[in-house]
């Protein structure tokens, strides 16, 4: 891997990290980047605006004394030029960008929103999109480079729509904390009166403004988090079902392949050969 000056911004496709795959489509730049055990990415800047997809591993976001953490189906979309603090992959991990170019990115409107602040998407219709669009990338065809061009701009749409609504509905700081917990360690062993003392609000007050705001219960959003995570792993890796279903903190393949099956009408083996067949 070259070695970047910190200092000058990344210019579009650099990436700290060994490149995997790389598309050019209509001012659109996707590019697939793997990561070594104990990666360290120091702070930068990118030319261009982009969003990314964690497809594989977790990332430790460090600012100062706190730190944050990325786990796989984790969407970001970061403006050109936004200052990202250093990064940690312990243990490796294999990532989505999809840079975009100022043209497109005129096209969308209220793109003025877009570059201001970063945004984090982890569930809902921004990761569904670019869990498409990472399928579209990989299984390239005569019609891939206009699905990725639409594909592209409705998730920028999204994001412009996402960043309003959110503004409107002025969601508690509070209840955006224990999002963001459960964004954090979704895979790991959550519970209601948990989330709740860490925000410090009874339970009940959680879980009825959680479904108030976010049309759904803590329960069910862990969930989906879940399946989302599972359905990059069995598109982008060759874990087996049991070692995906361990690290989504499932209690046995069999109770996670009854889950992913409610959630997507066939199972996770099926939903894998689908997607090598295509």
């Amino acid at each position: 891997m070259k070695t970047i000056p910190v200092e000058k911004p990344l210019k579009p496709g650099q990436y700290y990290g060994d490149m995997f795959r790389r598309l050019d489509v209509s001012g659109v730049l996707l590019t697939e980047v793997s990561y070594q055990s104990g990666h360290w990415t120091p702070s930068h800047t990118h030319e261009r605006a982009y969003f990314s997809l964690v497809l594989q591993g977790i990332a430790d976001k460090i600012r100062g004394m706190s730190r944050s953490r990325y786990q796989t189906s984790s969407v970001w979309f970061h403006p050109s030029g936004m200052l990202h603090d250093e990064q940690i992959r312990r243990r490796g991990g294999l990532s989505f960008f999809v840079e975009i170019g100022p043209t497109l990115l005129e096209h969308v409107d209220g793109h003025t929103r877009l570059q201001k602040e970063s945004i984090a998407f982890n569930g809902g219709l921004t990761n569904k999109l670019a869990a498409r669009l990472y399928r579209e990338f990989r299984q390239r065809d005569s019609a891939s480079h206009i699905a990725i061009e639409g594909l592209v701009l409705e998730m920028l749409a999204q994001c412009s729509r996402d960043r309003t609504t959110s503004t409107r509905t002025n969601i508690p700081r509070w209840l955006a904390e224990a999002r963001e917990i459960i964004h954090e360690h979704y895979s790991e062993s959550l519970s209601l009166s948990g989330i709740a003392k860490l925000v410090q609000v009874h339970p009940v007050h959680l879980a009825t403004e959680f479904r108030r705001f976010y049309h759904c219960s803590v329960g069910d959003y862990i969930r989906r988090l879940k399946i989302e995570s599972a359905c990059l792993q069995l598109s982008a890796s060759e874990a087996s079902l049991a070692q995906i279903a361990a690290g989504l903190g499932f209690s046995h393949q069999a109770h996670f392949t009854r889950t992913f099956k409610d959630y997507m009408s066939l199972t996770p083996s099926g939903y894998r050969k689908r997607f090598l067949k295509s």
